[in-house]
């Protein structure tokens, strides 16, 4: 089944990528994955246009896909066909996905103001496109999340989104955490009343049994 896939995150994932964005023919949410369960599912870093060229958020795109395969927390999830190589239809601008679709309509990122979603209170809907408010960028040295007694550099988000703030959630977006790779410990303010954001809710966790929320991209 060939789709037509506007991306509109290309967020790190093991060393790879998870790539989702909107059907084309539906607006709705679509989560590309792939077969290789040692990566969960991940699309490999290597992933290229048939013209040899990088893939990237906001291009339209032409990809064949296998089935449809959800799980109880991610409902969007669909297989492509590895063996046949995505081809680009053209590139849009923010604002005109915004005119075409607008955000997501929810009172609440992934239905509470916390970091994390219980597998008992997951429904399925693990992507959201959202307008946020007073984005802040905070870098800070935390234990790793695989290794004892190994310490890790991070980068958060802090907003606030209807009202509410939202504090230190991880992000995955490979062009903030380049912009700020080599920037010391602290807070960051990025300068903007607003901007458009994808959020990413992914597979449960193993070491702590939860979901935990993403910043998946950024738009700045």
């Amino acid at each position: 089944m060939i789709k037509e896939i506007l991306i509109m995150a290309k967020s790190e994932k093991l060393g790879n990528y998870c790539i989702a964005g909107f059907d084309m023919a539906t607006k709705q949410w679509i989560r590309v994955v792939s077969d290789k369960d040692s990566m969960q599912n991940a699309v490999p870093r290597d992933i290229k246009y048939d013209n040899g060229g990088d893939v990237n958020v906001l291009d339209i795109v032409e990809i064949n896909f296998i089935k449809p395969t959800p799980t109880q927390a991610q409902s969007e999830n669909w297989l492509y066909d590895s063996k046949i190589p995505w081809k680009k239809c053209g590139t849009v601008r923010l604002e005109d996905v915004i005119k075409w679709r607008d955000t997501d309509n929810c009172n609440k990122v992934f239905r509470n103001l916390g970091k994390v979603v219980f597998p008992d209170s997951a429904s399925g809907e693990s992507l959201l496109f959202l307008k946020i408010e007073n984005p802040k960028v905070r870098k800070k040295t935390v234990e790793s999340y695989y290794y004892k007694n190994v310490l890790e550099t991070r980068l958060y988000i802090d907003f606030s989104y209807k009202g509410n703030q939202y504090e230190e959630l991880p992000i995955r977006d490979p062009e903030i955490c380049e912009r700020y790779r080599g920037c010391e410990n602290g807070d960051y303010s990025l300068g903007l009343q607003s901007a458009y954001a994808v959020f990413s809710l992914p597979e449960i966790f193993e070491n702590t049994g939860k979901h935990h929320k993403i910043l998946a991209k950024l738009f700045i």
